[in-house]
């Protein structure tokens, strides 16, 4: 059902071959249910079931509220502690961050480590420790892979009291930049760790010079260029790069497989609503809220009767002793608003025109999208 998503089998970083005919590490995503054959499942009335899906499957189908989602490195800090929440559990039971990801590269945004904790709840109960994994999203080929990384021989878990680290690119003067998770408390359905990145997108490259620059548009006064194309001065494409890395960080507006493409932002009508638009209706479509009390009439199902006639205050009150009485529980608009219908349960009151724009965005979403493709595989989405 999972590749209907356009989601492939998930992977491992080991260079073994759990099936003759599968790729190296294919299938060996062990927490993932698109590794089914060789995954932590537990029996169920129902045969055996589970487990869920890995943070970046989550992620890519947009089934991760989007403030719980942490894009390390983007406040402008590098080194901190901070709380991470199970994804084995529903998401209203915690309160921390679901998935943490953590940029490597940085000619592509779309590369990052991913951190999350799984514990044995619900579909995740065949796992047999609450565990934070680690995983590599990296581009092969024209397609995108998350690769869950072993920690040794025989493990891909971390656990309280261990850590992991990992070396990236050396920078000019040939000091490597790391990246360091560390995990220092478990409880039943958090984990507190501590992380730790040097990543630099703006400094220049092991191979690379330091070309200083007097006057520029892009806001750069150097720009990084390789050694063997000294030769060939500043070209507008290395200042073009140079703006790139600087503001590795303030491009990202939007972040992650759902990242919108430049000059849009997520629509976040709730903090599922993925959606990208210009950045006015962003703010258009969050102020219908404000508006929707003066748009309802409550209805009594004893009465049938409603409040439509009454003013602006007291229709509030009106609508709060309706909320606590279940039996006094319907709502409609007022005409001529009509439910926004964003999404299944969204029942906003708007006006037709309002709603048009909304149904409109929602059928051109795919085509906003910076990263429209088939996830893990070399598969193509759509009919």
């Amino acid at each position: 059902m999972v590749h209907s998503f356009f989601i492939g089998h998930s992977y491992s970083d080991r260079k073994i071959k759990i099936f003759p005919y599968a790729m190296h590490g294919e299938y060996d995503d062990r927490y993932d249910l698109q590794s089914t054959a060789n995954a932590y499942m537990h029996r169920s009335k129902f045969g055996m079931s589970g487990p869920g899906l890995n943070g970046a499957h989550l992620d890519f189908l947009g089934w991760l509220p989007m403030d719980r989602m942490l894009l390390f490195g983007r406040d402008g800090r590098q080194n901190y502690t901070l709380r991470l929440s199970s994804l084995s559990v529903p998401h209203n039971d915690t309160k921390g961050w679901l998935l943490i990801m953590i940029p490597y590269d940085r000619n592509d945004p779309r590369n990052l480590f991913t951190i999350e904790l799984r514990t044995p709840n619900r579909f995740d109960k065949g796992i047999s420790q609450p565990s934070v994994l680690i995983h590599r999203i990296q581009k092969a080929g024209g397609s995108y892979y998350s690769v869950l990384l072993s920690q040794s021989r025989d493990f891909y878990e971390l656990t309280e009291g261990t850590e992991w680290v990992t070396f990236l690119e050396p920078d000019i003067s040939g000091a490597f930049q790391t990246v360091r998770v560390s995990v220092r408390k478990m409880y039943a359905s958090d984990a507190d760790i501590t992380i730790s990145s040097s990543f630099d997108p703006e400094i220049c490259r092991l191979g690379e010079l330091r070309k200083m620059v007097l006057a520029t548009n892009y806001g750069v006064n150097y720009v990084c260029i390789p050694r063997m194309q000294n030769h060939m001065g500043i070209r507008e494409a290395d200042l073009q790069r140079q703006y790139f890395y600087r503001n590795f960080y303030a491009l990202r507006a939007t972040y992650g497989a759902n990242e919108c493409k430049t000059g849009y932002v997520w629509r976040a009508i709730d903090e599922y609503d993925y959606v990208c638009v210009p950045p006015h209706r962003q703010e258009n479509a969050q102020q219908q809220a404000l508006y929707h009390i003066d748009r309802i009439q409550m209805i009594t199902t004893a009465t049938n009767s409603s409040n439509s006639t009454l003013d602006s205050e007291t229709r509030k009150k009106s609508a709060e002793i309706l909320k606590d009485d279940p039996t006094l529980s319907e709502s409609e608009c007022l005409s001529p608003y009509i439910p926004r219908n964003a999404f299944l349960g969204d029942n906003i009151c708007v006006t037709e025109r309002e709603q048009y724009l909304t149904e409109k965005e929602n059928e051109s979403a795919v085509n906003l999208l910076k990263y429209y493709e088939f996830f893990n595989g070399v598969d193509t989405v759509g009919p």
